[in-house]
């Protein structure tokens, strides 16, 4: 007789009620997603790295699994917005799959910077999964003394 510990297969048996029950409410609100806008939940956050150099500052977020065109980069006044979509590989026969793990789904991260920046010197490169936003600081006016009469 084979001893078998208790309760090895739970985690897995769990995991496929939650993937059915996802797939339930996906079909659900299928005819509706047009409408829908993704709630932070349905979004990762990038991990990111900021780092203040001076003259400007350095910014490096991980994006993997997701290609350069579908991640965008915008600058609204001191808010800076990164927004990816790891796009489903569609599969025409998924009768296949002992197991899916891999997580199709949409990035977002919102950074409000300490000071203003010249958006238009801004320059960002993606590579092997990492996002590289270089912003320069504006330079900083010199005050003015008054001379009070």
């Amino acid at each position: 007789m084979a001893i078998r510990r208790w309760g090895i297969g739970l985690p897995d048996e769990i995991k496929r009620i939650r993937d059915e029950m996802d797939r339930i409410f996906e079909d659900f609100l299928q005819p509706f997603s047009s409408t829908l806008t993704p709630s932070i939940t349905e979004a990762a956050m990038p991990l990111m790295d900021v780092i203040d150099a001076g003259d400007k500052f350095i910014i490096k977020a991980d994006i993997p699994g997701v290609d350069k065109e579908d991640v965008s980069v915008s600058l609204e006044g001191d808010t800076l917005e990164i927004k990816a979509e790891k796009k489903e590989e569609k599969e025409e026969d998924k009768a296949g799959f002992l197991r899916r793990e891999r997580v199709f789904k949409s990035y977002y991260r919102s950074l409000i910077l300490p000071e203003s920046v010249d958006a238009e010197k801004v320059n960002a490169i993606f590579n092997n999964g990492v996002l590289n936003i270089e912003l320069p600081k504006k330079e900083k006016k010199e005050g003015k003394k008054i001379e009070i009469k």
